[in-house]
């Protein structure tokens, strides 16, 4: 519902949408910020398992490629439920980036002591390189994400 009637429906608004009264909601999520906060944790599932997936990549420029050109990658809606999410809440906005960038941390670490990416980058830019690439058609995003790659690679391996 949120996600269409955007971030001020009310809580009874969501009640009576999922069926349930005020009430119920309330014993599942003491506030609407803990709504959000369950929604961003949904929104991360995605993002942890991409993660997990490269950790079984052996080569570090391919595991951390994976998780930058995976992990930026928002269905609409989803984009714009983060978007609104962080909008409305400050604290759950950096909340999430911080999230991104903890689940980036191992790649990026990963790829520096292998020389295949920046030194001068940590997670925390990672994570908003990542999402700057995101949003747009597939082919604009496809087009940041190279480009943005190419960019955080070492400067001896541009040529």
């Amino acid at each position: 519902m949120m996600r269409t009637a955007g971030m001020e429906v009310s809580i009874e608004e969501i009640a009576a949408t999922a069926g349930v009264g005020p009430s119920t909601f309330y014993r599942h999520f003491p506030s609407k910020d803990a709504l959000l906060a369950a929604l961003l944790e949904e929104l991360g599932a995605g993002a942890r398992e991409i993660a997990e997936q490269a950790s079984r990549l052996p080569d570090p420029w391919q595991a951390f490629a994976f998780v930058f050109s995976n992990g930026c990658v928002l269905d609409p809606d989803d984009l714009l439920m983060f978007d609104q999410i962080a909008r409305v809440s400050r604290e759950l906005g950096e909340q999430a980036e911080s999230e991104t960038a903890s689940i980036v941390t191992v790649q990026v670490t990963r790829a520096q002591r292998a020389g295949v990416l920046r030194g001068d980058v940590d997670a925390t830019d990672v994570a908003a390189l990542m999402r700057a690439a995101d949003g747009g058609t597939p082919e604009q995003r496809e087009r940041r994400v190279k480009v943005l790659l190419q960019g955080l690679r070492p400067a001896s391996d541009l040529g």
